[in-house]
């Protein structure tokens, strides 16, 4: 696989979307062309309203979905991975998304985010932003130093 050019999609074991609207990211998902991991919670009885009838055969090698845990740190960290659409909170519920997201905005989104120049330098400025973080957690660093000042102040 080539560097950036995964999107992963997990919803985590919490989140209730209706299948409706998973069917609706599913199919943008699929006419973006992109290659993806898709994480599904496992449930008992599950009928997988939410996966397009054929989907998973007309992806393979490109798509795949995965039912129940994955180690998501590794997947988010792996060189391949250019994106991540998630629910955008602990315990998402329906009542907590305002629209329902069309597979056109699904497919529009994803090909944003991993293809082309503006793609790209988000990527630089995530890299970025990494690097500013990760500094100022270490020895010197402003988070470091503050903290080390919260404790100072608390201890004495």
């Amino acid at each position: 696989m080539k560097p950036n050019s995964v999107i992963y999609i997990s919803f985590g074991s919490l989140a209730c979307i209706k299948n409706e609207q998973l069917m609706e990211i599913a199919a943008g998902l699929e006419a973006s062309g992109a290659s993806f991991i898709r994480v599904v919670r496992k449930n008992a009885g599950d009928d997988e309203e939410w996966l397009p009838e054929g989907m998973e055969e007309r992806t393979k090698g490109k798509g795949m979905v995965i039912r129940g845990w994955v180690p998501q740190v590794l997947i988010l960290d792996h060189q391949a991975t250019g994106g991540f659409l998630t629910h955008c909170g602990c315990g998402a519920t329906d009542g907590d998304v305002a629209d329902f997201i069309s597979r056109e905005k699904v497919e529009k989104a994803v090909r944003e985010v991993l293809v082309g120049e503006e793609a790209e330098e988000r990527r630089r400025r995530a890299v970025k932003l990494a690097e500013m973080a990760k500094a100022a957690v270490e020895e010197g660093g402003s988070s470091f130093n503050d903290l080390n000042s919260f404790i100072e102040e608390f201890s004495s």
